[in-house]
């Protein structure tokens, strides 16, 4: 699989939720602003399956998680279900 797929369904399942997304295409910094009203605003970091945070996304990652944001990594589609389960 790869990570246009999960991008593409994690685009869906935002927009079905009434949400936001932007894509950043910052190096280092997570592929995507989620934002579902009612939430926090989340930094969404898309791989394939297999893949690993480079050490300029770890840095950002620690970065962001200091400040109390919201993080995480959807490198399935599976991984992109639980992502939204949270928001209801």
């Amino acid at each position: 699989m790869r990570e246009e797929r999960v991008e593409a369904l994690l685009l869906r399942r935002v927009a079905a939720a009434g949400g936001i997304t932007i894509k950043l295409g910052m190096d280092g910094w997570a592929d995507r602003i989620v934002k579902i009203p009612g939430h926090d605003v989340w930094l969404v970091e898309l791989k394939a399956p297999a893949g690993r945070l480079r050490a300029a996304q770890e840095l950002r990652r620690e970065q962001w998680l200091r400040v109390n944001g919201q993080w995480a990594m959807c490198h399935t589609l599976e991984a992109v279900d639980f992502f939204m389960r949270q928001f209801g």
